[in-house]
């Protein structure tokens, strides 16, 4: 089994990362993108919650984690607010904490789970 560092790629991601809306960089409510090549450059990036988890997704494979165990999770913070995050095995790696977070500590209510190893099909989270 390949050791994939998570903890490095959610750091350097967290470094380079500044948060704007959608609705600020684009005037729009919603636009995906995954910022891996500025990542690699060493580059900063703009973007929200589904750029940084793509984002961070997508370092994961490219440096050996298996994608049915990488996933973006759809679900709503501790406040109630709908949140894109990065899934990988029990981690949560996504903007709003500097370090990767144990999914079941994390405070989140998870609703779906799009896995890199089946894109583009949402699968249903069954919270416990």
């Amino acid at each position: 089994m390949i050791e994939v560092d998570y903890q490095a790629i959610q750091l350097e991601v967290a470094r380079l990362f500044d948060y704007v809306p959608d609705s600020v960089q684009f005037d729009r409510p919603e636009d995906w993108r995954s910022h891996a090549d500025a990542v690699r450059r060493g580059e900063r990036f703009q973007g929200d919650c589904d750029d940084y988890a793509l984002t961070c997704a997508e370092l994961l494979v490219e440096d050996g984690a298996d994608p049915s165990e990488t996933a973006i999770v759809y679900c709503k913070t501790e406040n109630d607010v709908a949140h894109l995050a990065c899934l990988y095995r029990s981690w949560i790696l996504d903007n709003r904490h500097d370090w990767p977070v144990d999914w079941g500590r994390i405070g989140y209510d998870y609703i779906s789970a799009m896995y890199l190893s089946a894109p583009g099909e949402w699968r249903e989270i069954v919270n416990s």
